[in-house]
């Protein structure tokens, strides 16, 4: 056969005919070829483009049998945990929302009136039942013998005139009766009608109650007669109406 092509074609055309075979079954570029003139390689890309057309497509063959399963493979070590990513800057502060609808106003409700209270004593008489207490004191000049008076006023007055009634020290009565005095110096009380006088501390030579000079629904003088230097008792009083 190569003898008949090269009858046909020459030594020349020969070379260029087996160059453009070659180009065309291996892809070869024909200008990476020397030794070719513009005319050659014309003829060559010629002969390459003929002899490249594919020809007709087969029928598909069967699929071959699959092969054997690889072989597992190795593990691969575990990765390293990355760092933690740094904080996002703060974005911008988001505009203000719209102002709400206004709240539908509050109604308040008045408190009932509570009931009114009793009327009080001052300017008036002490109430039925109700007591006054206070303190008293009294004592003598530096003189042998003393008559010295003392006054009890009531800050409220009574409706009447009480009874006089004088503890002592121990708690026995000077004047009047101690049964109508139910309390202390410390504490002092008084049954209704009555104004007790309780006495916390004397001193100095033997003294003597004279008595209530003159007692009314205000208040009380008390007069007291001493012998010797030195006499003083003080105590406290209470005083309830009837």
């Amino acid at each position: 056969m190569l003898s008949r092509l090269h009858q046909k074609l020459g030594t020349a055309g020969l070379v260029v005919a087996v160059v453009a075979l070659v180009v065309a079954l291996a892809g070869t570029a024909f200008a990476a070829l020397p030794g070719l003139n513009s005319k050659q390689k014309k003829e060559v890309k010629k002969i390459a483009k003929s002899v490249a057309k594919p020809g007709p497509k087969g029928p598909t063959g069967p699929a071959g049998p699959a092969g054997p399963a690889g072989k597992d493979g190795i593990n691969g070590t575990n990765g390293t945990n990355g760092t933690d990513g740094k904080d996002g800057a703060t974005g911008p502060t988001g505009k203000t929302g719209a102002t709400g609808p206004t709240g539908t106003a509050g109604t308040s409700v008045t408190g009932v009136t509570g009931a009114t209270g009793p009327t009080g004593n001052i300017g008036a008489t002490l109430a039925s039942g109700a007591s006054e207490t206070g303190m008293w004191t009294s004592g003598k000049p530096q003189v042998e013998e003393a008559a010295l008076m003392d006054t009890i006023s009531f800050n409220i007055p009574l409706a009447a005139t009480p009874t006089v009634n004088v503890l002592k020290k121990d708690g026995t009565a000077k004047t009047g009766s101690a049964a109508n005095c139910p309390g202390t110096a410390d504490a002092p009380s008084a049954n209704p009608g009555n104004l007790c006088l309780y006495t916390k501390e004397e001193g100095g030579s033997p003294w003597g109650f004279f008595g209530a000079l003159y007692t009314t629904k205000n208040g009380t003088v008390l007069q007291w007669v001493t012998e010797g230097f030195g006499i003083y008792a003080f105590g406290s009083w209470a005083v309830k109406a009837s």
